[in-house]
C-alpha cells in the first residue's frame, strides 16, 4: 500500500487522513485568497451541477508524500504527490456550493453555471468496519468524514495485482484519489471542466470517462450521500441520504492517472450515476450507482471483462434500500464536517411540478447524483 505509515500526532487522530483534522484545514485553505474568502461565504447558497461543466485549475509540483503532508499540516496553498506507479495520494482541496473557492486557483466556479445542487457524501464508518467492507487486510486509521466535497482525497478500491496460487493476499487494494476526474489527454488543467461524476449511460463512449471504464473500475465506500431537493426556486431542502438498515454501500468509480508534462502523477476519480429510483426521485432525478458486494470482484475485474460485460451492474438502487432524511442547511457548507450536519431538519414544502425544469438535451453531466 502506498499509504503514509502509522504515526500518531496529537493523540486521537492517526495515520491516513490525518490531514482532514488539523486545524480546520478547509477553512484555512478558504481563507487563502480574498476570491476564496468570498466564494466560502456564498456556500450557503444553493449548489448546481459541478459535475462535468465547471473547470477548478490544480497545481503541483512537491517531491514526495512526506513534503505534501507537511504543506498540508500547515495550509499550504498548493500539494500534490508523484508516484510513478500510478498509485495515490490527496491533490487538492476545494468548496463545493453556489460558488465553489478554489484556493489552488484563487478563482471561483461561475455563478451563471450553478442550478440546484452540488455533491457530497460522507464515510464515517472506522477504518476496521471499511476494510472488512471492501475485504482488505487493514487499513491506516482515519476520521470519520461528514462532508466529502469535490477536489478533495476520497478513498476508493480497485482490484489488486494477480495473486500467485495459494496466497492468502487481499483481492482489493486501496487508493487515495482526488475526487475529480482528469483524463490523460488534458493538456491545462487550468482550462478543463470539473469532472467528478459520469453518467453511466454513456460512460462507455464518452472520451473523457472511456478508457476508465476498461482499465480502471473501482468501488467508493460510503456511509451515504446527499441530496437538495429544489424548492419552488427556493433554496433547496437537503437529506441525509442512507441505506435503510445501516453499514457501508460501494459507489461505482472510476479512475484515470493524470502525468503533468512536468513529470508528476496523479491519481483522479469519478463516481457513476444513474437515473434515480422512485424512492430518490422526488429529492433528485439521479443517484450514484451501488454495486452490491456481491459483484464486487465482477464490477473490478478489468483484465477479463469489458465495459458491456458489466453494463447491468450499473442500474438503480433497490426500492427501499435508502432511507432520505431532511437535514439542515448546514451541510451546504464545506467547512462544516461534524456530526451536526446529519441531524434531522425541518422539511420544507414540496416542490411545484410545474417549476420543475428538464436538463438541456446536450448536458451529458448533470449534478453528481
Amino acid at each position: 500500500m502506498d499509504f503514509p505509515k502509522r504515526a500518531k500526532t496529537g493523540g486521537t487522530q492517526t495515520g491516513l487522513f490525518l490531514q482532514f483534522t488539523l486545524g480546520g484545514i478547509l477553512q484555512r485553505l478558504a481563507g487563502l485568497d480574498l476570491a476564496a474568502r468570498k466564494g466560502i461565504e456564498t456556500l450557503r447558497r444553493l449548489p448546481r451541477p459541478l459535475d462535468q461543466e465547471h473547470g477548478v485549475a490544480t497545481h503541483h509540483g512537491y517531491r514526495d508524500r512526506r513534503q505534501y503532508l507537511s504543506r498540508i499540516a500547515h495550509g499550504s496553498q498548493s500539494f500534490d504527490r508523484r508516484s510513478r506507479c500510478g498509485r495515490s495520494a490527496p491533490d487538492s482541496f476545494s468548496g463545493c456550493g453556489a460558488a465553489v473557492p478554489s484556493p489552488l486557483s484563487g478563482g471561483t466556479i461561475r455563478r451563471q453555471e450553478q442550478s440546484i445542487m452540488c455533491g457530497r457524501f460522507a464515510l464515517t464508518a472506522t477504518p476496521d468496519q471499511t476494510a472488512a467492507f471492501l475485504g482488505l487486510a487493514e487499513l491506516q486509521d482515519f476520521p470519520a468524514r461528514y462532508n466529502i466535497a469535490p477536489t478533495q482525497p476520497v478513498l476508493m478500491a480497485t482490484a489488486g495485482a494477480p495473486r500467485a496460487p495459494g496466497s492468502n493476499l487481499p483481492d482489493l487494494q486501496p487508493m487515495l484519489v482526488r475526487w475529480g476526474l482528469i483524463p490523460t489527454w488534458v493538456k491545462d488543467t487550468r482550462e478543463f471542466p470539473l469532472l467528478f461524476n459520469a453518467r453511466s449511460e454513456g460512460a462507455i463512449e464518452k472520451a473523457s470517462f472511456k478508457a476508465a471504464m476498461r482499465h480502471r473500475r473501482a468501488l467508493v465506500p460510503a456511509s451515504g450521500f446527499y441530496e437538495w431537493r429544489q424548492s419552488g426556486g427556493k433554496k433547496g431542502q437537503p437529506y441525509w441520504i442512507r441505506p435503510r438498515h445501516g453499514g457501508l454501500v460501494a459507489f461505482a468509480g472510476l479512475i484515470e492517472i493524470y502525468a503533468e508534462p512536468g513529470g508528476s502523477e496523479m491519481d483522479t476519480g469519478a463516481i457513476l450515476t444513474v437515473n434515480a429510483n422512485t424512492d430518490i426521485a422526488h429529492i433528485h432525478d439521479r443517484m450514484p450507482v451501488v454495486i452490491d458486494p456481491r459483484d464486487f470482484a465482477r464490477w473490478l475485474d478489468c483484465r477479463t471483462l469489458e465495459p458491456r460485460d458489466v453494463a447491468d451492474l450499473l442500474r438503480p438502487a433497490q426500492l427501499d434500500f435508502f432511507e432520505a432524511i431532511p437535514v439542515s442547511d448546514l451541510v451546504n457548507k464545506v467547512a462544516n464536517t461534524g456530526p451536526e450536519i446529519q441531524q434531522r431538519g425541518e422539511v420544507g414544502p414540496e416542490p411545484e411540478k410545474t417549476r420543475r425544469q428538464k436538463p438541456d438535451a446536450d448536458d451529458s453531466q448533470m449534478t453528481l447524483f
